[in-house]
């Protein structure tokens, strides 16, 4: 891959990022509108303002740091509202993303919908499965013991969640079984550190999917999607050395290398990337909507919040959002070096 295909990638990755803060900033401002709040300000990114173009009423900008977006809503007006009223409008981001992931989810179900096989229809030279004497055409009947399920979400996931440690297969080839145990790999070339990888290309068939079967398909995926984020946020907790949360630069070379593999994969890391979106805005931090939403049910109870209160609140937790977002980035930082 030459270095221009590498730089459009990039871009690219970087565009599709932006969409789906745009996609999350666009739920709070058709939310703001409908309930007659107005929107001096749609950004994407935080800083001075690269350029912008006003309609409307609003001016539509970017920023000099891409590391986010906002809506800047008139505070008298939102002031006013009720409380349903505010909470649509805060929570309209967060729904908006789970949306965008759903109609992704959808499409991919309808349009590409394929059934991985635990066959091994190729080995990435110098990887694991390279060095454990893996073999084309091998078919994984147990993983650890455990019989390995038609839809490979057993296989997959032990795989993934297994970084630096050895799993037992038993393979069968040329109708015989044998038991090889493999050392799962522990930088994922897409998914980043901590998360295990082989170097396998799995054998799939098509499956042909109705548009309604397409749509039940979407919403099994968006649930099983919120259980593996489930899974990975426990595992922070559980190992020492377990997955690693990757900062924004990760994120885009994440995109940019699913792009290079197809652009249906990059649809498909975009909608991953959009429900983690909705799920870090969840966290009851002052700028983020969890916090807002939290300030506003604090406030229908209690009465209003001092302005001085809130003010120091968000200065301390936006310093620990800037030096978190520093440290994580210096990481990918880090990890991308160590991988060329």
């Amino acid at each position: 891959m030459n270095k221009t295909t590498t730089l459009y990638h990039k871009i690219f990755g970087l565009l599709g990022l932006s969409f789906v803060i745009i996609v999350h900033e666009f739920g709070h401002f058709l939310a703001a509108k409908f309930f007659g709040v107005g929107v001096p300000i749609f950004s994407i990114g935080f800083g001075p303002r690269l350029f912008g173009y006003q309609f409307g009423n609003t001016v539509f900008q970017l920023a000099a740091i891409p590391l986010g977006g906002y809506v800047s809503m008139n505070p008298t007006e939102l002031a006013i509202q009720p409380y349903s009223h505010k909470m649509v409008i805060i929570l309209a981001g967060i729904f908006f993303n789970i949306l965008f992931t759903y109609f992704i989810l959808v499409y991919l179900a309808w349009r590409d919908n394929y059934q991985i096989l635990p066959i091994i229809d190729t080995i990435i030279p110098h990887s694991p499965a390279e060095r454990a004497n893996l073999q084309q055409n091998d078919t994984i009947v147990f993983v650890d013991g455990e019989p390995v399920d038609d839809d490979m979400s057993l296989l997959l996931e032990k795989i993934v969640s297994s970084p630096d440690e050895t799993i037992i297969f038993t393979v069968e080839r040329n109708n015989k079984t044998q038991l090889i145990p493999i050392t799962v790999g522990t930088a994922h070339p897409t998914l980043g550190n901590g998360a295990g990888w082989l170097g396998i290309k799995w054998k799939r068939t098509l499956i042909k999917t109705t548009l309604l079967q397409a749509i039940m398909l979407g919403f099994q995926k968006i649930v099983l999607m919120f259980s593996n984020i489930g899974q990975f946020t426990a595992a922070l907790f559980r190992k020492k050395e377990g997955p690693q949360i990757t900062g924004p630069i990760g994120i885009m070379s994440v995109a940019a290398k699913s792009l290079a593999i197809s652009p249906l994969y990059f649809l498909f890391v975009l909608s991953v990337i959009s429900v983690n979106v909705a799920i870090f805005n969840l966290l009851p931090i002052p700028f983020l909507d969890g916090g807002q939403a939290v300030r506003y049910t604090v406030e229908e109870i209690f009465g209003p919040i001092p302005e001085s209160i809130l003010h120091y609140l968000t200065l301390f937790f936006l310093l620990l959002f800037f030096l978190f977002i520093i440290f994580i980035t210096m990481k990918d930082v880090s990890r991308l070096r160590n991988k060329r």
